[in-house]
């Protein structure tokens, strides 16, 4: 049976297997990458991992040219500058010497009808991230397996955070580490009891309230 290989799509992937943000802190971007790339290795095999091409879109990466990086032998490769990583991924299909056997996972359009014009494989990202969840990982309870978002209600322990929703607050809040520097609240910033009070403008509207209950009352009577 002929090997078949495999391009992947990365931000793409990222985003269907749930490490994508809305939003990175410093270094998030490199953690979800990293998460993802830790995940593939827990859910292939070597073999598959041998023939398994990843791109990622370099214009956050700080370098110039093509990069290409060997990660648990799956081959990491960054675009030129001046492209975008849909671009090289149709140049590797239109060079690919065997593009019959060639799979490409993405849901970009674009993607698609460039490997299904050489005759390769399409496949989705939510397609391939359903099928990789369903695999049993190769490191049985890994960190690195995939988790919900935060707040999504999975069955775990709700009171141990997963690594995912650590990943999360840090990006939102930043270094736990700087908030721990702040001053504690002195006698002037708490709260007391005068704060409880409604605003003088909420108090007036409540009387305006009050005088006109108290007229259709008188109205009826």
């Amino acid at each position: 049976m002929a090997q078949r290989f495999r391009i992947i799509d990365g931000y793409n992937l990222m985003h269907s297997v749930g490490y994508a943000r809305e939003r990175y802190g410093q270094g998030g971007l490199e953690r979800s990458r990293h998460r993802l790339l830790r995940f593939l290795v827990n859910r292939l095999d070597l073999e598959e991992r041998r023939r398994t091409t990843i791109v990622f879109d370099a214009r956050t990466i700080p370098f110039e040219g093509t990069r290409e990086q060997k990660f648990e032998e799956m081959t990491i490769l960054f675009n030129q500058a001046g492209s975008d990583a849909d671009t090289l991924i149709e140049e590797l299909i239109l060079e690919h010497s065997a593009p019959k056997q060639l799979e490409v996972v993405s849901g970009d359009r674009r993607l698609q009808k460039a490997i299904k014009r050489r005759k390769g494989i399409a496949v989705e990202s939510e397609a391939f991230a359903r099928m990789l969840r369903e695999r049993e990982s190769i490191v049985p309870g890994s960190a690195q397996d995939v988790f919900p978002p935060p707040g999504s209600g999975a069955n775990r322990d709700s009171t141990v955070p997963s690594e995912a929703d650590t990943d999360y607050w840090l990006e939102v809040f930043g270094d736990v580490e700087a908030l721990e520097t702040l001053d504690p609240p002195t006698e002037k910033t708490r709260p007391n009891a005068k704060d409880n009070q409604l605003p003088d403008w909420d108090a007036h509207v409540e009387k305006l309230i009050d005088d006109l209950d108290n007229d259709r009352k008188t109205d009826r009577s």
